[in-house]
């Protein structure tokens, strides 16, 4: 493919996914995405004047949500009066100890102007569909470094396809700037390895890492990603040179890291106390290790992948059965394949190790919460920051165990059975249960 047809492609991928992402706007009602009430308060109440209390928002917002069904597609009888969101089970005031993405939405509200609460609503799930392309467009430019162009651009297109990925860039939570974020990772790490110019990409690989881990707690496990990547590019190349130019880039970003924590310390102190607590609650062991079985870990799996695929409203519309096993099918084939793909010499095949090392951190990120920590459902949510190169190994993996006879149309094939999934889960999911 000439590399202006490649970007043909990827503009229609990218134009396909917003347009898609548009639709489940149009059909989803606000507020039925995962802790949304709280993530907007926590966003609005920063643009409002200091005498606007933080509880007169959420007023407002349960208004709101008793104006879209919020109740009754939740399961739930309202209890009369509800002034706040203390009087809901399931949502919490929240606090500001992850203050990245409240700040970046609302420096959104204030550029746009929202007039009403339901317009800044709005707003800021255009911002996550925004921020949901950008995070296929570095994807696609990760993947390409790694792997080239087909593999780049069938990933891209998988990930685009995804139902869950455009349920969650409608959602007004931190999900989407962690999910760019991991994506911003994933490119720099792919430049790290294909490149001779290391200084610059190994610092930003840093300072994503850190902005992670100040969006949400699962920020943590792209930090710990980026310090892996930073020591293997140390001790498996030869041509790092520590220069001049090294030097002013590294101090220049740590002055900056000091720079933004100085001021994070200032604009939220008082949220500092509760950033600790929040951490040592992320590492409290509930749960015995010795009481956890194998079973126990593939079921948590087996939900990952469900949720992964299409689970939606706060986990409450799983998709059929029946579709469920096509999506188990393309997940299980895929990673038996990127897995067996490891044992190839090739060079290209061995490449498939970083994707693997995305991968298997959140993985077994989400286990540990799950498990022995906050114990909550396995939401498939908390793999997207890695969505591309999780893409890229369904697709490597698929590509393999295929026979050789189809193999040169199995890209197609696949990014069709993928678009079929994703119509017919709005079909038989989203307009069934949302549709008025």
């Amino acid at each position: 493919m000439t590399p202006r047809g490649e970007r043909i492609v990827l503009g229609a991928l990218l134009l396909l996914f917003v347009s898609r992402a548009v639709i489940a706007e149009r059909v989803v009602p606000p507020w039925q995405g995962p802790d949304e009430p709280t993530h907007f308060v926590l966003s609005y109440v920063l643009t409002q004047p200091p005498e606007v209390h933080r509880r007169t928002i959420e007023t407002q917002v349960l208004e709101a949500m008793d104006r879209h069904r919020w109740w009754e597609l939740y399961g739930r009888e309202k209890k009369y009066p509800v002034p706040w969101f203390d009087g809901v089970e399931g949502l919490g005031s929240g606090t500001l100890e992850h203050p990245l993405y409240y700040g970046i939405a609302a420096a959104t509200l204030t550029v746009t102007r929202p007039a009403t609460l339901d317009s800044a609503y709005r707003h800021l799930r255009g911002l996550g569909i925004v921020l949901s392309a950008l995070t296929l467009l570095l994807g696609w430019a990760g993947a390409r470094h790694l792997l080239g162009a087909e593999a780049a651009l069938a990933a891209t297109a998988l990930a685009a396809l995804n139902p869950q990925f455009a349920l969650a860039a409608i959602t007004v939570n931190a999900d989407a700037l962690l999910n760019v974020l991991g994506a911003l990772l994933w490119w720099q790490t792919a430049r790290i390895l294909s490149a001779d110019r290391r200084a610059f990409p190994l610092i930003l690989l840093l300072l994503t890492g850190i902005a992670a881990a100040l969006t949400k707690r699962l920020g943590a496990v792209l930090l710990i990603v980026a310090a892996v990547v930073v020591v293997q590019s140390f001790f498996t190349t030869q041509r790092w040179r520590l220069s001049r130019r090294s030097v002013l880039l590294t101090l220049s970003a740590a002055a900056l890291a000091v720079v933004t924590l100085l001021a994070a310390w200032i604009l939220f102190e008082s949220q500092f106390e509760q950033f600790i607590i929040t951490w040592r609650d992320a590492v409290t062991v509930r749960r015995p290790l010795q009481e956890t079985t194998a079973a126990d870990a593939f079921a948590t799996a087996g939900w990952m992948i469900d949720y992964w695929w299409l689970v939606a409203g706060w986990l409450r519309f799983p998709a059929p059965e029946a579709w469920m096993w096509i999506a188990r099918a393309i997940t299980v084939v895929g990673v038996a394949g990127a897995a067996a793909a490891l044992l190839d010499t090739s060079g290209r095949a061995q490449r498939l190790w970083v994707p693997w090392l995305f991968l298997l951190s959140h993985v077994a990120a989400v286990l540990a919460v799950t498990l022995w920590t906050v114990q909550s459902a396995p939401q498939g949510r908390y793999l997207f920051p890695v969505i591309v190169p999780t893409c890229v190994l369904i697709y490597a993996g698929t590509a393999r165990l295929v026979p050789a006879k189809v193999q040169q149309y199995w890209p197609v094939c696949l990014i069709a059975l993928v678009a079929a999934m994703d119509v017919s889960g709005l079909a038989l999911v989203l307009v069934p249960v949302y549709a008025p």
